[in-house]
């Protein structure tokens, strides 16, 4: 089983009426996060889909989870009832078993999903 580390840049930056600011500027460094495998996708969720399964493919536990989406999606992880509406999570040090991704909007939403697991 390999170590994880990996340094992650985060920017939070906003502009509305030609004024522009950096809310959040950080590095921040990812250990001893354990895994095996990678896997990565592109999956699209339909406007108004509910709870569309996501394979973990081969993965037994997702350790690491990066959620990138095109709109507002929620995520459920692991079955529970009320899920997290983003457009980005990154989860780490997490047990994902299961995940599924519902879209309340009117467009599609194109998501890549990277998940770090044994």
């Amino acid at each position: 089983m390999a170590a994880l580390a990996a340094d992650i840049n985060l920017t939070l930056a906003v502009q509305r009426s030609g004024i522009s600011a950096d809310l959040v500027r950080d590095a921040l460094t990812l250990d001893d996060q354990a895994f095996d495998e990678m896997v990565q996708q592109f999956v699209e969720v339909a406007a108004g889909a509910s709870d569309q399964a996501i394979s973990v493919g081969p993965l037994t536990t997702c350790q690491a989870l990066l959620l990138i989406s095109s709109v507002e999606v929620t995520a459920k992880i692991n079955g529970e009832a009320t899920g997290h509406t983003c457009k980005n999570m990154l989860l780490t040090g997490a047990s994902v078993t299961a995940l599924t991704l519902s879209n309340a909007g009117a467009v599609a939403a194109a998501v890549r999903i990277v998940m770090l697991g044994v």
